[in-house]
């Protein structure tokens, strides 16, 4: 950047959106009289902790992978609890970040006031807090971290503060899901253009939070290597695209109409039709693809046919659930390296140790939660550890793991809480209101 600031499930997609105007690179440049394109520093480098979970499914390629997470070990009790919190928190170097806020059925967007929290990880000690104000509706905020600098998006706004302290630093009237940090830029996607709700791709700056440029008719995108790859539809320019994500040109484009679902440094996996593709991110090409009908029989498939979610993908295996089947496969070759229909997962964690899942019927009976370990070269389940909670049922679909803890939501409703998981050994209770300590010490989880 010029000068940084100083402080630091899946769904259908409609392919008959209208085209962008213009040809050539297929962008259209700002979209506000006061929007400008920021010089691009090709020296610049970008400070974020991807050690811990800097931003929403940890980088801008979707991976939820973490490679250097810890993991707590034996019961898992609830160590920090914060009730009435918005989903998991962003975490970074030693702090997370959270929102609260949530608007309630009965109540309109315009009475709740939205606020962004800070705490030590450590001590959980809180450091600070700011109003982010007036919420969208039932939409929540996104979080990113990076630089010192805190950024929340929802589809009306993006807004930046600084990390240490809180502090505004600028605030724009464009917003998305998101967000994904680079070098000089904020990309978000499906925001707000003049109340109404849009599929474009608006890169902002980080400067200013200034449009630079934006895409319209888009799927969610991918950010890998200085590089946006995103699916725009349009009866003229519909197709998979590359875009130098600081000036928006072209780099390739591929006549497909499927989603890059996530994103590596080597690979892009699209799912077209029952087939995963991996693409290469240099070039566009088909370096393999899986045929998922030739090996899942027909009644395992929905009446729209074989729904497929690539879940975590790391440097050797791509870990895909098919209609409930899950399999791993060689990032390289694409060959199956193992298939699995008892993993009962609705969402999966990747660390260097195994894939990780939560299975919690607490909605259902007393059966208590578990955080269930799987062998990435196997599929295989290798532990399994009890979760005690005061409130069920533990969210399975909303959780992230890193530094020696399991960040996740508790409860129904309007009782529902943000809670950080810590092991036996860092002194968790039951979640629970009072300062007693209900949670199971024995290592016994078969129970689970």
């Amino acid at each position: 950047m010029a000068e940084k600031p100083a402080f630091s499930r899946r769904t259908m997609l409609s392919l008959t959106a209208a085209g962008l105007v213009g040809s050539g690179t297929a962008i259209a440049a700002q979209s506000s009289d006061d929007a400008t394109v920021t010089e691009y520093d090709t020296d610049a480098s970008v400070d974020v902790d991807n050690t811990s979970w800097p931003m929403p499914n940890h980088d801008g390629g979707r991976t939820k992978y973490n490679p250097n997470a810890s993991v707590p070990t034996g019961t898992l009790s609830p160590r920090w609890k914060h009730s009435g919190s918005i989903g998991v928190p962003t975490v970074s170097n030693g702090v997370a970040y959270y929102t609260r806020g949530r608007v309630p059925d009965d109540v309109p967007p315009e009475e709740v006031t939205r606020t962004l929290h800070a705490i030590d990880v450590d001590s959980w000690d809180s450091l600070w807090e700011t109003e982010l104000g007036t919420p969208d509706e039932w939409h929540s905020h996104r979080l990113a971290v990076a630089d010192d600098v805190v950024y929340a998006s929802q589809r009306s706004h993006t807004q930046a503060f600084d990390a240490t302290d809180g502090s505004e630093l600028w605030s724009a009237d464009t917003g998305g899901y998101g967000p994904v940090v680079t070098d000089e830029s904020l990309v978000v996607h499906g925001g707000q253009i003049e109340r109404h709700w849009s599929d474009d791709l608006v890169v902002l700056s980080r400067d200013d939070g200034s449009v630079r440029w934006r895409m319209d008719s888009v799927a969610k995108p991918v950010v890998v290597n200085g590089s946006v790859f995103v699916l725009k539809s349009g009866e003229d320019d519909s197709g998979i695209y590359s875009l130098d994500v600081e000036t928006g040109e072209t780099q390739w484009k591929r006549e497909l109409s499927a989603v890059v679902s996530v994103a590596t440094e080597s690979e892009l996996y699209v799912d077209q039709d029952n087939v995963l593709l991996a693409l290469d991110p240099e070039t566009g090409e088909t370096k393999w693809q899986y045929n998922f009908t030739e090996v899942i029989e027909p009644p395992n498939s929905n009446e729209w046919g074989w729904e497929i979610t690539v879940h975590v993908a790391d440097e050797e295996r791509v870990y895909v659930d098919c209609s409930g089947d899950f399999f791993a496969l060689n990032a390289t070759t694409g060959e199956k390296v193992w298939r699995n229909d008892e993993v009962d997962a609705l969402r999966l964690v990747g660390t260097s140790d195994g894939l990780y899942h939560i299975v919690d019927e607490g909605w259902r009976d007393d059966k208590p939660g578990c955080l269930i370990r799987r062998d990435k070269e196997t599929g295989e389940s290798i532990t399994k550890q009890k979760i005690v909670v005061s409130q069920a049922p533990v969210n399975s679909e909303q959780f992230i793991i890193t530094d020696g803890r399991v960040y996740t939501t508790i409860g129904r409703f309007d009782s529902r809480g943000t809670v950080a998981l810590v092991g036996d050994e860092n002194g968790g209770d039951d979640g629970s209101d009072d300062d007693s300590d209900d949670s199971d010490d024995s290592d016994d989880n078969d129970d689970c």
